[in-house]
């Protein structure tokens, strides 16, 4: 069967024609497309909501490529912003197909689960972030100079973070600036509640950055009168 066609049937998940073309030529399970993806990654990558299909239709697909040599962990390397990441169809399981029943059977069939907190953190995708971290994965990985917590508290998506914490996250993580979370919070004009969850969390009010700043100095020079007042009340 011509490549292109093969990969199109895998997005399709049809599994029946997948698995008599794997049946005539198992070589297609492992073939490397020209943007670096082979088919588990396609098969991964499609979201189950937009598809309408049934996540069983992607489970079979995915175990008839397994079934024919796929590797489960094999990696596309993304640039992004300079450093390279390691996209596994276990990602794209997770992060673009958002497919909880594909996800654990990566996960069951050997898919290496670290560093893959940060898609369902951003999803706020609790159900799975509790099957990632039963198999293993690190709540905490650092990229881009980030965890999964501080880039999530960076755009206002707390609905981890208390999760996050409760499993090992550090709250008090400082970037290269030495800038916490509850630094941005704060310069990122989030509410007082949002302040509040922080401080409740763990975060330290008077930690300080490479420049001198604590999260207190910088609502005393922003102005932030009822945040000075926030902060001052969790000073140990």
């Amino acid at each position: 069967m011509d490549k292109r066609a093969f990969i199109k049937h895998v997005r399709n998940w049809e599994f029946a024609t997948v698995r008599t073309a794997l049946a005539k030529d198992p070589t297609l399970a492992v073939h490397v497309d020209k943007s670096g993806k082979q088919p588990l990654h396609h098969c991964a990558g499609i979201n189950l909501a937009d598809t309408k299909l049934p996540a069983a239709n992607s489970l079979k697909t995915a175990t008839a490529l397994l079934n024919s040599g796929a590797d489960i962990n094999a990696v596309r390397i993304i640039i992004d912003n300079g450093e390279e990441f390691q996209a596994t169809p276990l990602w794209y399981a997770v992060a673009w197909g958002k497919n909880f029943e594909l996800t654990k059977l990566f996960l069951t069939a050997g898919a290496q689960p670290e560093g893959r907190m940060w898609a369902v953190a951003w999803a706020e995708d609790e159900r799975t972030a509790d099957l990632l971290h039963s198999f293993g994965a690190e709540v905490d990985p650092v990229f881009h100079n980030q965890t999964p917590l501080l880039e999530i508290v960076k755009a206002k998506r707390f609905g981890l973070l208390s999760w996050l914490v409760a499993k090992g996250a550090n709250i008090n993580f400082q970037d290269p600036n030495g800038y916490s979370a509850l630094h941005f919070a704060i310069k990122r004009n989030h509410n007082l509640a949002q302040i509040k969850e922080l401080l409740r969390l763990g975060g330290n009010p008077s930690l300080r950055a490479r420049d001198g700043t604590t999260p207190i100095s910088l609502a005393k020079k922003l102005g932030k009168s009822r945040v000075v007042q926030l902060l001052e009340s969790f000073v140990k």
